[in-house]
C-alpha cells in the first residue's frame, strides 16, 4: 500500500509540460499583453529622465617661490569631501540658476536645481557633477555651467592665483609696517641727536 501511495503522488513533468505547450498561444497572449500595457504606461505617464554628467579634475597645487629670504612655502590639496559639499552649497547652485543661458528656458517648467543635481567623488582626485531633468538640452546645459561655477569657485579658494594673492597683500602689509617702524627709528635718532647736540652747547657754556 505504501509503494503505491507514492507513487500517486509523485508529480508527472511530461503531464505538466504537455499542459503548458497546449494553452501556449494563451500564455503568449497575455505575455504580449502585459509588455504593451507596461510600454504604454511608461510611455504615456511616466516622464523620460536625461542625465548629463560633467567630470572635473582636482591637481596638487604646486607654487614655486624664489627670493633672497629663503621663504618656503608648501601647498596642500584640499580634501575631496570639503570639495563635493562646496558643489552643492545653496549660494553655488542659485548663481548657476541665475546664469543668462538658463533664461532660454523659462518656458519650461523646472524645478530647484538642487532637486536635479548630484555630486560625488570618485577617488581623490576626480568629482562628478550629474544633472537629470525632463530636458537633454537643459541637463546638460546646466552641468556645464555647475562645472565652471564651480571651478571658479575652487581657484579662487584654493588655487596658486589666490595663495600668491594672499602672499602679495601679506607682504605688503608687511613692507608698510617696515617703512612706518623705519620713520619712527628715524624720528626718534634725530630728537636724540638734538638733545646731545643741546648737552654739548650747554657743556660748552
Amino acid at each position: 500500500m505504501e509503494k503505491i501511495q507514492n507513487v500517486d503522488e509523485e508529480i508527472d513533468i511530461r503531464v505538466i509540460i504537455h499542459s503548458l505547450w497546449k494553452g501556449k498561444w494563451v500564455i503568449i497572449l497575455i505575455s504580449i499583453i502585459i509588455a504593451l500595457i507596461v510600454f504604454l504606461i511608461s510611455f504615456w505617464f511616466i516622464p523620460k529622465k536625461y542625465s548629463a554628467i560633467s567630470y572635473v579634475s582636482i591637481i596638487e597645487p604646486i607654487l614655486t617661490f624664489s627670493d633672497e629670504s629663503n621663504i618656503s612655502i608648501t601647498l596642500t590639496s584640499p580634501d575631496i569631501s570639503s570639495l563635493v559639499e562646496i558643489s552643492t552649497t545653496e549660494a553655488l547652485l542659485n548663481k548657476v540658476a541665475s546664469s543668462p543661458a538658463i533664461s532660454s528656458f523659462r518656458g519650461i517648467e523646472i524645478g530647484p536645481i538642487s532637486d536635479m543635481a548630484n555630486s560625488s567623488n570618485i577617488g581623490n582626485y576626480l568629482i562628478k557633477l550629474e544633472v537629470i531633468s525632463e530636458n537633454p538640452t537643459f541637463s546638460m546645459d546646466i552641468a556645464n555651467i555647475w562645472a565652471d561655477e564651480f571651478v571658479s569657485q575652487v581657484n579662487m579658494q584654493f588655487s596658486v592665483n589666490a595663495v600668491a594673492n594672499k602672499l602679495d597683500s601679506q607682504v605688503t602689509d608687511a613692507l608698510d609696517n617696515y617703512k612706518n617702524a623705519q620713520a619712527n627709528l628715524e624720528d626718534e635718532l634725530s630728537l636724540n641727536q638734538i638733545d646731545k647736540y643741546r648737552a654739548q652747547l650747554n657743556n660748552a657754556k
